[in-house]
């Protein structure tokens, strides 16, 4: 069936090197803010922490294949209090070439992200799009932009029918 789940953040089936960032907060200013630890559910404190307070730092996630991506769920830091409140996103097949999630009126959407740092915040594109590097942009925050999120979607789902035809 073709009904839209996680992608792997959540469960670790994508792995750490499929992550990167603009920046993140070195292991010396704070141990638990590297970027492998930006899924959601990931043990409280732990989180993805940009290095400055600015906008439009991002962090990347590679789905490995292309995918149907139709959404990001967003979580904020757990214990500490820190999350983001705006974002934006953007998506790619070849890391090259990226394009905005846009909203109807066709300008960059600006997404509503996290209001406290615990809570799970879902947020859809406008239509799902096909890609395999999702990017996700800062453009506001709460005391430091930190966050742990899901990509939700799904892969393979033109399911070919395998049946050997009568010869």
């Amino acid at each position: 069936s073709c009904t839209s789940r996680p992608l792997g953040m959540t469960d670790g089936s994508i792995k750490d090197w499929q992550l990167a960032a603009s920046s993140a907060m070195s292991r010396a200013d704070d141990p638990q803010c590297a970027v492998k630890f930006a899924r959601l559910h990931q043990e409280d404190g732990k989180a993805w922490c940009a290095s400055k307070k600015a906008v439009n730092e991002w962090i990347l996630v590679d789905l490995g294949v292309t995918s149907e991506v139709s959404g990001i769920v967003t979580q904020g830091r757990g214990d500490i209090n820190e999350w983001v409140t705006h974002f934006m996103v953007s998506y790619s097949l070849d890391a090259y070439k990226w394009e905005f999630a846009r909203d109807i009126y066709g300008n960059k959407k600006v997404f509503k992200g996290n209001s406290d740092s615990h809570s799970l915040r879902h947020s859809y594109l406008e239509h799902p799009v096909d890609a395999r590097f999702v990017r996700v942009h800062v453009v506001d925050w709460h005391r430091h932009p930190s966050m742990r999120l899901e990509i939700v979607g799904h892969q393979e789902c033109n399911e070919i029918i395998s049946e050997v035809p009568y010869s």
